[in-house]
């Protein structure tokens, strides 16, 4: 019963690792073309 509870907190600590790396990706990625919006803004 022990043994089962931490395979499911380590599955879910693993999970949600992955899913904070993948929204960091993500707020990267929209900072980088807020960026180049801004850019553009100024070049015009």
């Amino acid at each position: 019963m022990i043994s089962d509870f931490l395979t499911i907190l380590i599955l879910g600590s693993i999970v949600a690792f992955f899913s904070v790396i993948q929204s960091k990706k993500k707020f990267s990625v929209s900072l980088k073309l807020t960026r180049v919006k801004l850019k553009v803004r100024y070049r015009k």
